[in-house]
């Protein structure tokens, strides 16, 4: 076969449909060579087949998800050497906005040791597996309704003796852990570990004046956390994320000094050319290190403060290295000739023996220390080392002859570091005004590493969100090649095509091992297991048509919405009386046997004092109560909101977001409804297309379980045409 010219590679490139580009390459290389479409589609017809039978795909509010503990299942099969018991896992949570398409995807994968000692990358796209993704926003009722299946999978690992860490960003922190009072501006939310707010960011010990001498504890508790499974210790920040933002923070509080000080040095009419002189060193300095390949330019406003501008982590970084790091000699401090190198500033005597500078220090003395410690700190928590216990094993595949993690040495050495940050802040710029990740790393990441330490996993690296954010950024480019993006007949969901192709690369990997002469007992393993799987599975289905048959051949059985459990299968013998329905009925019963199925409310602990309902009538449903309890009912708020929870309901505190695809039940009075002023929340929801209920519905529906929806719903004839939105006229045509 003659080679290929270079511009029939470039044109098969731009065909960016993937069966676009095999169809052109059959006809360049050969069809003996290349499968026909019609073999591609059976094969990838059967491997979704599998994917479906083996990971039990379900839809959610508004994405899919998998079947987590069948992950597991198969995971375990993929790496055989994990212990029994000690296992480590990861759930990483991630929110992106593409073009206007926002999604979120919670990831799942394992950090044990053995992954390092056979080779297997922690934060590889190959080993990091989606459990659910879902369109929208990272927000409370988002999260909620799409990933309530989450915590009660943790609690059953945990059962089994494993550990389950949960990473992510602050803002999926701040939604998971809490409805509301967490974030970034908040007074005493910004910290999700420990209970404090900014004047408390200015406490140090009484005796030595250090803060990291204080005995601070994770003790903050958050009773709405949706995983309270997880404790508080194991949600680990992820530090990518927190020395991005803390650059940003350096950077925009140096700029303000830079300002600051030169209206107080400079002459006034020489104010703005100074200041202009310092950011064009400042984007020179920054140019030099070829941030966003050279293109990253501060620049002030009318007003001398700095724009809004954004850095990802590797710009991060490489902006605060020292210079010397660099092969370029070319490149200067990122504060050269840009802050004053007048000592201005005076530290005590206990700051100067930490830090080990003189008593008199510059602006630039001082940021350049406080980046230097932020570099240092960062590299500490990334560090990962595997080292021999002994030489006498050195070839060994076991983990108990190594020592993983960070060394007890450096993490001494982080907690100098974050000291010597802290006094260079909080004499530069006050404690007060520190960020919520600068926290972090100084009073969290230290008790942190202590937990990590005794978990046994001993490793922030293992923990961040490199992969993760990768896999969710494939999924994004994935839905923009997909050509059938706004719906139709032939829409493909890209959240499920995504799934599956992670199935595949699981498949694939499995298939590697077969080849393998250690390893294929249990490649053959999982293709017995995926044997089976398909067996009941087309049970399952054959089950379900005999059903649809039955109801179209007896349409007046209207009873055979569920199947009895296996071991009540006898007491339906009807005998010889029985008629020709109640035998097919029978016949269908025997056909199959049921899988059990999982009771997830066994997993979620309950409180002593919490009065369990068998009456899950309104599971799934929520509900904003709009007003005052009417006195009628004779229940106070919070009992009528518990009510609500017993019987499997969900009480929102706000209007959801649009993006979120939640069908929501308002629970008001006609009072309410027939006031001068309609509350907003009402016409929002009639806007939607919500029911508006009288709040008795909920007392019938406690008692008698299945009550008529309609008899409820309240005079609403006067408001809509409130909810009506009216299309402005377009231009007048010529």
């Amino acid at each position: 076969m003659a080679k290929l010219h270079p511009i029939d590679i470039v044109c098969l490139m731009d065909k960016s449909r993937g069966l676009s580009l095999i169809e052109g390459l059959r006809k360049k290389i050969g069809k003996d060579i290349i499968p026909s479409r019609k073999e591609i589609d059976q094969v990838k017809n059967q491997l979704c087949y599998e994917f479906n039978a083996l990971l039990k795909p379900t839809k959610t509010d508004t994405g899919w998800r998998i079947d987590p503990m069948k992950l597991h299942k198969l995971l375990c099969l993929r790496y055989p050497w994990l212990p029994e018991k000690g296992q480590f896992w990861r759930l990483y949570g991630d929110g992106r906005n593409i073009g206007d398409k926002p999604s979120v995807v919670v990831t799942f994968n394992n950090v044990n040791h053995e992954l390092y000692l056979h080779d297997i990358k922690y934060h590889s796209v190959h080993n990091i597996w989606p459990l659910a993704i879902f369109s929208g926003h990272e927000g409370r009722y988002e999260l909620e309704s799409n990933l309530a299946f989450i915590d009660g999978f943790v609690a059953q690992l945990q059962r089994e003796g494993h550990i389950v860490y949960m990473t992510g960003d602050s803002k999926f922190f701040d939604s998971v852990l809490a409805e509301t009072g967490l974030g970034p501006l908040t007074n005493d939310g910004f910290n999700h570990y420990i209970h404090m707010d900014k004047d408390s960011l200015m406490d140090t010990h009484p005796d030595t004046g250090r803060r990291t001498d204080l005995l601070l504890h994770i003790d903050r508790e958050h009773r709405d956390s949706i995983l309270p499974s997880i404790p508080l210790g194991r949600f680990v920040f992820d530090p990518m994320h927190g020395i991005t933002r803390i650059v940003e923070k350096i950077l925009k509080e140096a700029v303000n000094t830079m300002c600051r000080v030169s209206s107080l040095l400079v002459a006034t009419d020489l104010i703005s050319l100074h200041r202009r002189t310092c950011m064009d060193n400042l984007n020179t300095n920054i140019r030099l290190r070829n941030v966003k390949s050279g293109n990253l330019c501060l620049e002030l406003d009318s007003k001398g403060k700095l724009n809004e501008f954004t850095l990802n982590n590797t710009d991060a970084v490489v902006l605060i290295a020292p210079a010397d790091q660099f092969n370029n000699n070319k490149i200067t401090p990122i504060f050269y000739k840009v802050l004053p190198d007048k000592k201005d500033i005076e530290l005590n005597e206990m700051q100067q023996d930490l830090l080990q500078l003189n008593k008199n220090i510059s602006y630039y003395d001082l940021f350049s220390e406080l980046i230097k410690h932020a570099h240092t700190m960062y590299g500490i928590l990334l560090t990962d080392n595997c080292t021999l216990i002994s030489d006498e094993n050195r070839y060994s595949k076991d983990s108990s002859h190594y020592f993983f993690g960070i060394p007890e040495n450096l993490q001494q050495q982080y907690l100098h570091h974050a000291e010597c940050f802290y006094q260079l802040y909080h004499v530069g710029m006050n404690a007060r005004t520190m960020s919520g990740y600068m926290s972090k790393f100084i009073d969290v990441a230290p008790l942190q590493l202590k937990q990590l330490k005794e978990d046994g996993v001993n490793s922030y690296q293992r923990l961040q969100c490199q992969g993760t954010e990768a896999l969710h950024y494939f999924h994004q480019s994935f839905f923009y090649q997909c050509t059938p993006r706004g719906g139709g007949v032939n829409h493909n969901c890209t959240m499920l095509m995504t799934l599956q192709m992670h199935y595949r690369l699981l498949r694939q990997q499995f298939m590697e091992m077969t080849s393998d002469s250690e390893l294929s007992h249990y490649g053959h393993a999982f293709l017995k297991y995926a044997s089976e799987a398909l067996h009941q599975n087309a049970q399952i289905i054959q089950q379900a048509w005999r059903c649809k048959l039955i109801r179209m051949k007896h349409p007046h059985l209207c009873m055979i919405h569920t199947l009895p459990h296996p071991s009540s299968r006898r007491q339906l013998d009807f005998g010889q009386g029985a008629t020709q329905a109640e035998n097919d009925v029978c016949e269908m019963n025997s056909s199959v046997d049921i899988l059990p199925v999982d009771d997830i409310q066994n997993s979620v602990p309950v409180a002593d004092n919490e009065v369990i309902s068998s009456n899950k009538a309104l599971l799934g449903q929520n509900f904003i109560i709009v007003g005052k309890i009417p006195a009628y009912i004779k229940l106070n708020r919070d009992t009528f909101l518990s009510l609500i929870k017993r019987v499997g309901g969900r009480v929102l505190q706000r209007v959801p977001a649009r993006t979120c695809n939640m069908k929501v039940t308002i629970l008001t009075t006609q009072n309410e409804i027939n006031r001068k002023v309609t509350p907003s929340v009402v016409v929002k929801g009639i806007r939607n297309g919500w029911d508006v209920l009288n709040c008795q519905y909920i007392l019938d529906i406690e008692q008698q379980q299945s009550v008529d929806k309609s008899s409820y719903k309240l005079d609403i004839s006067g408001i809509l045409a409130k909810c009506v939105t009216v299309t402005p006229p377009g231009p007048k045509q010529r």
